[in-house]
């Protein structure tokens, strides 16, 4: 099998054979000037709904979540899939996005259900781009596309687990991973201990797209899954991480689009926003962890209560109490680690 090296954390690394006739097909396509567009909704079958972002920026959005694509002369990337039930659903609106020109790549954002159960479907339904003597020496391999996630992510997929997809064929263990597809920089970048400690945003450059999965939603208080690595800090250092990659257009509206795990398109204003109230949040569990309260204590007191009407869910997969309960035991555990370290 031929090797390549592309480019990943500020070190090269070796990439198998798939991902160097990928890179290699970057030399002759056509460069796609940028337009900026607001999002656009478009037709699309149920359950799901096409916003397009960008001139070649879609978002297939799903009961489970936001799906990514971007589509160009070379193929497409798509960022995350849906759950395993969902599958044929989402592969036939990603066929009609991408048409013959095929799914190139596939990356996770995190190693939840939700964003990868139908995971081997989209794969499978993707090609590589091979001809010639690189075609016979990947064989069967090039019919599917290159799937791409942080190590920790590649880790937990393989582990398996009720919902959870099949894990990647190629994963980045360095701060960071990036290609050059259809004309633009594409920037995948690890964020250690944010939701999980697998997360990864992805940065389209010249579109000017962020792509946050769950680090950032528009329609609960960030689900931080410390059993998997997440924490308080994490979160805030990730979304802190996506508003410095932000440019707002005028009077801090538009410019950079950023897609969240699951809910509307946004920019750095309602991330802002975001931050902001998960900072207050954080801040005013913190003191009463310094207080020596204890977690039923803390509910108590309501920490979250001035921001429940908008953030808040007392039934669901995520619920203020669920969130309240993370914050605490992130805040406990950063505790710990601090006195043990000072000792």
């Amino acid at each position: 099998m031929s090797e390549s090296w592309a480019s990943a954390g500020g070190r090269a690394i070796r990439a198998s054979s798939l991902v160097a006739v990928a890179f290699a097909a970057t030399a002759h396509a056509a460069h796609q000037p940028h337009l900026p567009f607001a999002p656009q909704l478009q037709v699309a079958s149920a359950p799901f709904e096409w916003v397009k972002v960008r001139d070649n920026i879609f978002v297939v959005s799903g009961p489970d979540g936001n799906v990514t694509v971007q589509v160009g002369p070379e193929g497409a990337i798509v960022v995350d899939t849906q759950s395993a039930e969902r599958a044929p659903a989402l592969v036939a609106e990603l066929n009609k996005l991408v048409g013959e020109r095929h799914i190139r790549f596939l990356v996770n954002t995190s190693a939840d259900p939700g964003h990868t159960g139908a995971n081997l479907q989209v794969r499978n339904a993707g090609r590589q781009i091979a001809a010639g003597i690189m075609l016979m020496a990947t064989g069967d391999i090039s019919k599917q596309a290159v799937h791409m996630a942080h190590e920790n992510t590649l880790l937990r997929l393989s582990a398996g687990g009720p919902g959870l997809g099949e894990p990647p064929n190629e994963s980045y263990a360095s701060a960071w991973y990036d290609l050059y597809f259809n004309g633009e920089g594409v920037v995948i970048t690890h964020m250690p201990a944010a939701h999980t400690d697998g997360d990864s945003i992805v940065h389209f450059r010249t579109s000017d797209v962020l792509v946050a999965g769950e680090i950032w939603n528009t329609l609960t208080y960030p689900v931080i899954d410390v059993a998997r690595g997440g924490s308080i800090q994490g979160e805030l250092d990730a979304l802190n991480t996506l508003i410095d990659l932000a440019i707002p257009r005028e009077n801090a509206e538009g410019g950079t689009m950023i897609v969240p795990g699951r809910g509307r398109v946004g920019d750095e204003s309602d991330l802002v926003e975001y931050r902001d109230i998960i900072t207050t949040i954080r801040d005013h569990i913190k003191e009463l962890v310094d207080r020596g309260m204890t977690l039923e204590q803390v509910k108590a007191a309501k920490p979250t209560v001035e921001y429940d009407g908008r953030w808040g869910a007392t039934s669901g997969p995520w619920t203020t109490d669920m969130f309240v309960s993370a914050v605490y035991a992130s805040l406990k555990a950063e505790r710990s680690k601090t006195t043990k370290d000072a000792r």
